[in-house]
């Protein structure tokens, strides 16, 4: 794949997705590893008006920093391979459990649901969330719902 480099403009061969040549990546490498104050540690610029512990002139600056850093931690461990991702079970709104348990007991949509679960929190004392998950119980076991 060629790429070309953001600092000098050089293109380059590379087999992963690099930002700069190797030549700016390891003279980028050795500010960052060892800034001076002032100088920006990935284009090399004077930063006159820099604060205390600034090290890039920009935004872009920093994002390559950070891949250069990344990239150069991975070359030194190939060993290392990044957890996958676990998706996470998308779960429902409990306005929208109450809905459809109020639709299937055939007694309307949320607002009758709802009108019937406080009613019976008043009688029994529950919370709704708590009358819910008792009225839910029931009518799957009825149903033969798992």
């Amino acid at each position: 794949m060629i790429a070309t480099c953001e600092l000098c403009g050089k293109s380059f061969e590379t087999s992963q997705k690099r930002n700069l040549c190797e030549a700016c990546s390891v003279a980028a490498e050795q500010r960052i590893y060892h800034p001076t104050h002032g100088v920006c540690c990935i284009c090399g610029r004077t930063m006159p008006d820099a604060r205390r512990g600034q090290k890039y002139c920009s935004q872009k600056c920093k994002r390559l920093s950070r891949s250069i850093i990344n990239l150069r931690w991975h070359d030194k461990h190939p060993e290392y391979k990044p957890a996958p991702k676990i998706k996470k079970p998308k779960t429902r709104s409990f306005m929208a459990e109450v809905e459809d348990l109020g639709r299937k007991m055939g007694i309307g949509g949320y607002g009758q649901m709802m009108a019937m679960i406080k009613t019976r929190c008043q009688k029994s004392g529950l919370s709704v969330r708590s009358e819910f998950c008792h009225l839910k119980f029931v009518y799957e076991k009825e149903h033969g719902h798992d």
